[in-house]
C-alpha cells in the first residue's frame, strides 16, 4: 500500500510539473547579446528557482553567456610592459 502511494505521489508530481507554464528557452549567443534579458535571468535563477536552476536551460545558457563575455573581457585587456635598458639592470644588485 505505501509503495502504490509514493508511486502515485511521484506520478502526480512529475504530470503537474510537465503540464507546468515554460519559458521559451533562449540560446547562449541570446544572452550574450541582450545584456539585460541575462542579467536578470542570472537573477532569477539565484532567487527564485534555487534547486531548479541546475536543469533550467536559460539558467545554464545565461550563466554560460555570462563567463564567455567575462572570458573574452580579460583576454582583450592588457598591461602595457616598461622595457627596460641595459643600465636599469645594473642597479638591482645593489
Amino acid at each position: 500500500m505505501k509503495k502504490s502511494l509514493v508511486s502515485a505521489v511521484v506520478f502526480s508530481s512529475i504530470i503537474l510539473t510537465a503540464c507546468g507554464k515554460s519559458e521559451a528557452t533562449q540560446t547562449v549567443d541570446y544572452y550574450k547579446n541582450h545584456d539585460v534579458e541575462r542579467k536578470e535571468m542570472i537573477e532569477k535563477c539565484r532567487n527564485e528557482m534555487g534547486a531548479k536552476a541546475a536543469v533550467s536551460d536559460n539558467c545554464i545558457n545565461a550563466t554560460k553567456a555570462k563567463t564567455a563575455l567575462e572570458t573574452s573581457a580579460s583576454r582583450n585587456t592588457y598591461t602595457e610592459l616598461e622595457v627596460l635598458k641595459p643600465s636599469d639592470l645594473s642597479d638591482l644588485g645593489k
